[in-house]
Formats: C-alpha cells, structure tokens, sequence
C-alpha cells in the first residue's frame, strides 16, 4: 500500500524569529491503484496570527479559516487513526523533504513528541526527477510539481490544496510507473530550464563585468612594460594556475638568470567590450600574447604585476 502526503505551511512569529509551521495536510492512501481513503485538514499553529500574503495567495486560505482549525496534536492524533486504520504495511510518499521535516520541527515547537507514522518516507521529486532524461543526460536535479504534471499530461495548474496535491503525486507516481513521459512537453520543459539558466548566467556576468569596470576603469588603454622579474613570474603562474592564461614553455624551462635577461613583459588594460588585459611576453626569439579576461578570482594577481612594473619606470 502506498501512501502519499503533502502539505501547506507558513511562518509563525515566537519572539524574533519565524517557525515554519504546518498550516494544512493531506493524504490519500492507494492499494492496487484503488483509493482505500484520504485525510484532509486545515491545522492552527501554536501562536498563529496571520497568513503571510504570499500564502494566502497560493493557498486561498484565509486567517478566519486557520483560527477555527483544530490544533496540531488533533490533527497528529487523527492522523495516527486514519494510519492504524490501514491496517496494512506501507510506504510513505512525499514530493520534497520539507513535509516532512516542517512536520517533525513543528511538533517539538508543540510538545507533541515523535511522530514515527509520518517520518520514514520516499522522496519524489527527487526519484522521479533523476528518472527524467533529456538528450542523454538528466533533464533537471528538481522539477516542480506543475512541471512533472505538465510532463506527465496530468490536469491543470498545482491547487496548492494539501490533498488534491497529494493526488496529483499519486497520479505522477503511477505516470512515472509507466513511463508516461510526453516527450514533446518534456521538450518544452527542459528547453524553458535550459533559457532560465543562460539568462541568469547572462545577467551574472554582466553584473561582474559593470563590477569590474567600476574598480579598474581608470587603467583603461594603460600600457607598461618590465622585464620578467621573479615577482612577476610568480603572478604569471598564479594565472596560469588559475587557466587564465597559458604560459609558453620557454617560461618555464629557461634559467631564471636568463629570463630576466632576455624577457620582457608588456600589459595593457582594455575595457570594452568587457574588462581585459592584453599580456606580450618576449623571450629570446619568441613572442607569445594573448588576451586575459578579468575575473573576481585573477583581477588581484593582474593588478600586482601591473604595479611590478609601473614601479620599475621609477
């Protein structure tokens, strides 16, 4: 017998701080793919006193209805009936880890004690996310519940309703089961996935990229050159450590001595269209450049060599 639960929860103020607190659940127990009964109810937290207005929105519960609702250790205690009435060996169902683990706090923040019945679970959204590919690899590490309904072709829009959700985790589950995939929408998924994750990087390198400007603006077409000292063949390795750059061989394999002798380093600052330092090393008869992007992670060690050098023209 399979068991599947879900839950609606919201933040309760006990001093400075929010506790996460049960606010509804729901469970529908299924036997040979025939509902043999469910469990629904709205719960009032210890200490509540509003919704927040995002859960409000989600949920379209109401504060007069979680005022009037039975406190969590009747709610526990029902559920502990409705269990034993099974009568049966199960398993537990949930989609996410935080039923679970909002219920568990929640009932130390109530006195309650252990819940055993409601803590040994399979997590969904997990399992059945990893089952998920697209293009040979998998599809995404967390698809939503609407995503996985959207998938799998099933109904409308998550209710945000603690039982009907659980049905619809029933109803996923025995998709998954079979294989139900529809590749076309599964297609529509993972490309909007793939399209949030470019934006973002999108956006995060542009906000580096302003970040920089506005620390090393200033150098902007400054050019110097020195001689490759042992200060600034140090920074150079750091870069290469880093892959921001590739040192040529000779770098390495030519005594020092040497090297200050006969190389010569030259920078120059561009910013635009993104923040770089162009790097010339002359070594003997070879010439090697190239083009080093500036990051959080190199800009420090690009800076140093640069100072390296503007303090040899003094």
């Amino acid at each position: 017998m399979n068991v599947y639960m879900d839950a609606e929860f919201d933040g309760v103020r006990k001093g400075s701080r929010f506790i996460q607190c049960l606010i509804s659940i729901g469970l529908i127990a299924i036997d040979n793919d025939c509902v043999i009964d469910s469990y629904y109810s709205l719960i009032r937290p210890h200490r509540f006193h509003t919704l927040s207005k995002t859960v409000r929105r989600m949920t379209k519960l109401t504060d007069e209805e979680i005022k009037k609702a039975p406190d969590f250790r009747k709610v526990m205690n029902e559920i502990n009936v409705f269990i034993k009435a099974l009568n049966s060996p199960y398993e537990l169902y949930t989609f996410g880890p935080d039923d679970v683990r909002t219920l568990k706090h929640q009932a130390v923040y109530e006195g309650y004690g252990n819940i055993s019945a409601l803590t040994r679970f399979t997590d969904l959204q997990r399992k059945i996310s990893n089952d998920i590919v697209y293009e040979g690899k998998v599809a995404a590490d967390m698809f939503s519940l609407d995503d996985l309904k959207y998938i799998y072709g099933i109904g409308n829009k998550v209710e945000h309703n603690a039982l009907n959700d659980a049905v619809d985790l029933y109803l996923i589950h025995e998709a998954n089961i079979r294989g139900a995939i529809q590749v076309d929408r599964l297609e529509i998924i993972a490309e909007r996935r793939r399209q949030k994750v470019d934006d973002a990087r999108k956006r995060t390198q542009m906000h580096m990229q302003n970040i920089l400007f506005e620390r090393y603006h200033f150098y902007e077409h400054q050019k110097s050159s020195c001689s490759l000292y042992p200060d600034i063949l140090t920074q150079l390795e750091s870069l290469q450590e880093r892959r921001s750059i590739h040192l040529p061989i000779a770098v390495s394999t030519m005594p020092l001595t040497k090297i200050i002798e006969q190389g010569t380093l030259t920078m120059e600052w561009l910013m635009y269209p993104q923040p770089l330092v162009k790097l010339k090393i002359e070594l003997a008869d070879e010439v090697w450049e190239q083009d080093c992007l500036l990051t959080y992670g190199n800009g420090s060690a690009i800076e140093r060599i640069w100072r390296i050098c503007e303090s040899c023209k003094q």
